[in-house]
């Protein structure tokens, strides 16, 4: 989903994270530099409706991630 949308999978979850307006703030982790500087570029992001849409049809089909068989 994230290379259908031109983004990285950390700009596809963070950007997530932050366009939720109930979400305070975000909690990054990062073992390198190199994803420490993705991780606080993703805060730049904006994603799109239909980005936005395609996570939320994920959503709704898998309410429970650790409940999947």
């Amino acid at each position: 989903m994230a290379k259908k949308h031109g983004l990285t999978l950390t700009e596809l979850a963070l950007g997530w994270c932050t366009s939720r307006p109930h979400v305070a703030s975000s909690i990054i982790g990062a073992t390198s530099l190199a994803q420490l500087k993705q991780n606080i570029a993703a805060f730049d992001v904006q994603l799109s409706a239909e980005a936005v849409n395609d996570i939320d049809a994920v959503h709704a089909r898998f309410r429970d991630p650790a409940m999947t068989s």
